[in-house]
């Protein structure tokens, strides 16, 4: 039981909310009071980046052929997903997306098993793309537990490249 206290022109006004604790008083003519339905709140958590459970950094991209595939010009970028302060993630999943986007790349989309709390796993991710366009790409990360991050909006050539060693591919380890 929520108990309020009001005071209106003087006098103290001690009311007991039961049933409905979002309600609000509003003063009419001859002192009578009416009651007004407030609307529902609904509350949002929108993680601040520096507390965000899950990050992503967006290490560089570049261009390859891809032959094996049957696929012309092909963008890969190249993140690292890294679960600073969160619970242990499982099935965590990076999706790499652009607009010039064309057929779906088997590597489009490359999953770590596990991140626990503390761990970062670096990833390669692969697209279709359009032969010398300027790729603007967009990484979604998604997870068992309903922890999601994005990032992305920026094109490949303002990213520049950073190519972390072949064998660092897809290894959970400890953040430095």
């Amino acid at each position: 039981m929520l108990v309020a206290l009001y005071e209106i022109q003087g006098t103290l006004l001690r009311l007991k909310l039961r049933h409905n604790p979002s309600l609000t008083l509003t003063s009419a003519p001859a002192s009578t009071l009416t009651e007004t339905p407030a609307p529902a709140w609904t509350s949002t958590w929108t993680p601040s980046p520096a507390s965000a459970p899950l990050t992503i950094q967006l290490l560089g991209c570049d261009t390859s052929l891809d032959l094996a595939h049957g696929m012309g010009e092909v963008t890969n970028a190249y993140v690292v997903l890294a679960n600073a302060s969160g619970p242990d993630l499982t099935s965590v999943c990076a999706t790499l997306s652009a607009a010039d986007e064309g057929r779906v790349h088997p590597d489009k989309t490359v999953c770590a098993a596990s991140l626990p709390a503390g761990f970062q796993a670096t990833l390669k991710l692969t697209i279709d793309t359009t032969f010398r366009a300027d790729t603007i790409v967009q990484v979604q990360v998604t997870s068992d537990q309903g922890i999601t991050a994005s990032t992305g909006g920026q094109a490949c050539t303002d990213i520049g490249l950073f190519k972390p060693a072949p064998a660092l591919l897809g290894v959970v380890q400890p953040i430095p």
